[in-house]
């Protein structure tokens, strides 16, 4: 078993530090369920979607994953760097389906719900979940279950009622997560700043136009070159645009 499938996972949120004091208090649970009720006629099953996730052709699960972390993670490199060598790590063991679903349920791209019989409702498991009970998190995606940690339940909550019940997703959100798209608009003018933004704090050098757009294609493989080009136009200091070699701003 290579390292995704056997290492201790060691991600941390940007609220990590704080993880320690919320357990000593000993009352998280309350924390991890929305008590707003979903109807399951919204949901799609969770077999159904990891079914949908794993036949999805590898290279497009790839570009799915890097155009995630560079979107939805723009202002905290350290995450979003930490994510992509999740993303990396689940890839080479050969495990990127259950590797994209786990980061993203960490990142909010898309939520998981349990149901509950006896109200014949759906509840969404917070984010909180995904990140921090990795190891209860990574057996509920293998499983389909709701596997929230049975030491730490209160008892008579909708916690302890939603423990091993079964996963759903909303159709919509799977949709979203599998319609492969280039870049909207928006998407594409939060890169350019991202990519800009990222050079400035990491060289003193002018980027080159070509470094630009070579750089917003790595993160969105589905944005075509005239589009990267545009972003240039529209986002690229004045002084980087100058003819010549790339100077010291």
């Amino acid at each position: 078993m290579g390292a995704w499938g056997s290492r201790k996972l060691n991600f941390r949120s940007i609220t990590g530090a704080d993880i320690n004091l919320t357990l000593q208090w000993g009352n998280i649970m309350p924390m991890l369920v929305d008590p707003t009720p979903r109807t399951p006629s919204e949901m799609m099953p969770w077999e159904k979607f990891l079914t949908a996730i794993r036949a999805t052709a590898h290279e497009a699960l790839r570009v799915r994953a890097k155009t995630m972390c560079a979107l939805e993670i723009e202002d905290f490199e350290p995450l979003r760097n930490a994510m992509l060598r999740e993303l990396d790590d689940a890839d080479q063991d050969g495990h990127l389906p259950d590797g994209l679903i786990f980061v993203g349920l960490k990142l909010g791209v898309f939520p998981a719900f349990a149901y509950l019989p006896t109200a014949a409702s759906c509840y969404e498991i917070k984010r909180f979940y995904w990140s921090y009970f990795q190891r209860n998190a990574l057996e509920a995606i293998k499983t389909g279950r709701n596997r929230l940690p049975d030491d730490l339940l209160i008892q008579q909550s909708i916690e302890s009622d939603l423990a091993n019940r079964p996963l759903f997703v909303p159709v919509d959100a799977v949709k979203d997560l599998l319609n492969l798209r280039p870049p909207s608009l928006v998407d594409l003018n939060k890169l350019a700043k991202k990519v800009i933004d990222d050079h400035r704090l990491s060289s003193d050098l002018k980027l080159r136009k070509r470094d630009f757009v070579d750089r917003v294609i790595a993160f969105a493989p589905l944005c075509n070159k005239e589009r990267a080009e545009g972003a240039w136009a529209k986002h690229a200091p004045p002084d980087w645009k100058r003819p010549g070699r790339p100077r010291r701003a």
